[in-house]
């Protein structure tokens, strides 16, 4: 029933987090975290807000852009128009 619910509403369910404390530790490679272009990003993604010194029009622009992404098993995601997840790379 609950596959059938994420199915309607249009929702990846990937893998199944049996330990909460797994969902919260999930860890990003720090080259990834260094990169210019993904580093706001996954701020906002381990966060949950986008950095203090941008201002607002910026910070709910990278909220946005951001809605986008996930962290998945150590690893950056984007998901396209289709639903589909696609691995984010730094080359």
């Amino acid at each position: 029933m609950a596959e059938l619910n994420y199915h309607v509403l249009d929702i990846n369910f990937i893998t199944k987090i049996d330990n909460e404390e797994e969902m919260v530790t999930s860890l990003i490679s720090q080259a990834f975290i260094e990169s210019p272009w993904y580093a706001d990003v996954i701020y906002v993604l381990l966060n949950l807000e986008s950095p203090p010194e941008l201002s607002r029009t910026k910070s709910r622009f990278l909220k946005m852009k951001s809605l986008k992404f996930c962290i998945l098993d150590n690893a950056l995601f984007w998901r396209n128009h289709e639903g589909i997840l696609l691995n984010c790379l730094l080359k």
